[in-house]
């Protein structure tokens, strides 16, 4: 192994007990859940399930959605089998209480230190483990290569800023992701940027976000929230991230005399900077109806501020428009697809790292509209808003643009099934 495995093995081991101060502050913000702190330190939330169990693990609340899917159809095709989903944020557990599944077992991963990862993999015993995107935690991949759980890197991407900070380290990374038994990569563009880093099997597989179901909802919240709006002119800025917000007021102040009744509806990534905006947008004059707090859109609602978890299905469904977050601002931007499946008509602003691939596939087919500044938003917002054969095209466009590359969810399940199959075999 690498000296630097050794060294970043060292530093965590010697970390260990600040790991409950550090829990603590982000428990403060919202961050962690008090009730399950345990399962951050690798102890159990409940005994092993017998027979097979297939090890998924996610970020956050994104990788879920996703891979959720590409579960069910794996116990489908092995009813003798359990899944165990791990993830570690607040919001991705919620996620998965509020999908409950009879074989789908929900732990936070354990923070990496050694002795977490010691525990978590002693107790569960995964019989396979698939890591979802990005998710390379060494401590934890270093315990289950020991105890000879085959490891998969699912629907992998790599962006162009990770790329140049992994080649600084090329020998630690390269034995990082040799651990992996095969890297099913979700474009090209990331396919040539692990290879270029040293992973030896990898195949591009295409992208398991093309082949999600629309988000959920509840009908009642939509017959309830289209009632509230009536025939209101409205749009979204969805997943929006600090200082994007500014930018949809100020558009919203533009254009609310050409678009008299105007309802701008904001989303932000994190819920928990409600209170903060709420009080950033009232000092713009601006009347705010917050969902977090069940208040009524009203006549002289300026803003809707849907600080929730688990309501963008309903949000999309409600509008025909939406400004993807995290664009305008160095963030590399959030998923275009949950849009766009609902027939949404999309513009995002020039960040688009983390979906590079995605959002050049979105400009190619005219599936979307890219921008620069606040003002190229107002001039978006007022042309979707006045246009509804324009806004069509690109609602069009996107559906047929997804189902023009549906199929990675197949490529992976024929891709660990025979790991799977082996094991039953035993």
């Amino acid at each position: 192994m690498p000296l630097m495995f050794y060294i970043y093995r060292a530093v965590t081991w010697l970390i260990g007990p600040l790991t409950s101060i550090l829990f603590r502050l982000r428990k403060k913000i919202g961050r962690e859940d008090g009730f399950r702190k345990f399962e951050r330190r690798g102890f159990a939330g409940m005994a092993r399930p017998k027979g097979l169990l297939i090890w998924v693990h996610v970020a956050s609340v994104g990788e879920m959605v996703t891979v959720l899917p590409l579960i069910r159809k794996l116990l489908e095709k092995f009813p003798e089998a359990q899944a165990l989903l791990t993830s570690g944020t607040v919001t991705s557990a919620k996620i998965a209480n509020d999908n409950p599944h009879e074989r789908i077992i929900h732990q936070y991963v354990p923070m990496d230190h050694p002795g977490f990862a010691k525990r978590f993999v002693k107790h569960w015993r995964p019989d396979i483990g698939l890591f979802v995107e990005s998710e390379i935690w060494p401590n934890l991949m270093h315990r289950a290569e020991q105890n000879n759980v085959p490891l998969f890197l699912i629907n992998a991407r790599m962006s162009q800023n990770s790329f140049k900070n992994w080649k600084r380290f090329p020998i630690s990374v390269r034995h990082l992701l040799n651990q992996f038994n095969l890297i099913l990569a979700q474009d090209s563009h990331s396919c040539v940027r692990y290879e270029m880093l040293g992973a030896k099997r990898i195949i591009t597989a295409g992208n398991l976000k093309y082949d999600t179901p629309p988000l959920p909802y509840k009908a009642t919240e939509l017959q309830k929230l289209n009632q509230a709006i009536g025939n209101r002119p409205i749009w979204l800025a969805a997943s929006t991230h600090e200082t994007e917000e500014v930018s949809v007021a100020e558009t919203h102040k533009n254009l609310k005399d050409k678009h008299p009744g105007l309802l701008s509806i904001i989303a932000p990534r994190h819920p928990q900077r409600g209170e903060s905006l709420v009080k950033q947008l009232t000092e713009m004059n601006l009347t705010i109806a917050r969902r977090s707090e069940n208040q009524t859109i009203k006549a002289d609602t300026d803003i809707y501020l849907a600080d929730t978890i688990g309501d963008m299905g309903l949000l999309y469904r409600l509008c025909e428009i939406a400004f993807i977050g995290g664009t305008l601002t160095p963030r590399g931007g959030q998923n275009p697809l949950e849009a766009a499946r609902l027939n949404t008509a999309i513009f995002y602003g020039p960040s688009t790292e983390n979906f590079s691939e995605m959002f050049t596939l979105m400009k190619d087919e005219d599936a979307g509209r890219a921008i620069t500044t606040q003002n190229d938003m107002t001039d978006m917002v007022d042309l979707l808003l006045s246009d509804a054969t324009f806004r069509k095209k690109l609602s069009t466009n996107a559906l047929k643009l997804i189902d023009k590359n549906k199929g990675a969810t197949e490529e992976t399940l024929t891709a660990v099934t025979p790991f799977l199959e082996k094991k039953i075999s035993r």
